[in-house]
């Protein structure tokens, strides 16, 4: 079973709040170990975790993982930046140094009216899961 699968087995598509700081600690092993890696696949799924969470504070860490080069950044969607809500994101970012990038990408390409339960099902379609 490929790692992926693992996570997704012990997390589910919807992890409970308690397993976040978990999440995160594996989101960051990943992220200082890039250079390991020859599939960004763990890397996709523990972002799309954070995703289904919801705290709109791992926005920032969902960035850094998106940002660590480009099949990263292909591998990563940026909807995924948005799991608290379009609006709660672009708050959250506000004017904070560093994430003007951020910012305009999601203007670009995210709007309000984005579905998260729309983005968890082609998720799940993805990964063959029911």
């Amino acid at each position: 079973m490929d790692r992926e699968n693992l996570i997704l087995d012990k997390f589910g598509v919807y992890p409970k709040e308690e397993y976040r700081d978990e999440i995160k600690e594996l989101l960051i092993e990943e992220i200082e170990n890039e250079e390991y890696t020859e599939s960004h696949e763990c890397l996709r799924v523990l972002c799309f975790l954070l995703f289904s969470i919801g705290n709109v504070e791992d926005c920032e860490l969902i960035w850094k993982a998106k940002m660590l080069n480009m099949d990263a950044g292909c591998m990563v969607d940026v909807v995924f930046l948005c799991g608290a809500g379009y609006n709660e994101t672009i708050s959250y970012i506000g004017n904070k140094v560093g994430l003007e990038k951020m910012k305009c990408i999601l203007r670009q390409y995210i709007g309000e009216e984005f579905d998260k339960e729309e983005v968890i099902n082609e998720f799940k379609k993805y990964y063959n899961i029911q």
